[in-house]
């Protein structure tokens, strides 16, 4: 791993992070809507004791200029990454998220 890796800051999720600082562990529930217009709560309930951590590289969606990001994590990358994660973080892994440079 990069040295730049070493630190916290550049995580969006890490098992090591204070849960202010850690995008995995906001409010994740999400909203079912079914044809006829109903619509449900349906709670995110992050897997307690995982058998795997993932180590997860989202695609990049950045508005960041320059040839890499800032890695800085900006509104577009967390959804980004969120929305193509979240299935793993619930159901069977530990989420480890950077930001890419």
């Amino acid at each position: 791993m990069g040295e730049i890796y070493q630190s916290l800051d550049p995580w969006l999720c890490h098992p090591d992070q204070e849960a202010e600082a850690n995008v995995c562990l906001q409010d994740l529930d999400a909203t079912f809507v079914t044809a006829d217009g109903t619509a449900t709560v349906v709670p995110h309930v992050t897997a307690s004791d995982p058998p795997i951590d993932c180590f997860y590289v989202y695609t990049t969606a950045s508005f960041d200029t320059g040839g890499n990001s800032d890695l800085e994590a900006n509104e577009e990358e967390i959804f980004i990454a969120l929305g193509n994660f979240l299935e793993l973080a619930e159901r069977q892994s530990a989420a480890w998220l950077a930001a890419q440079d």
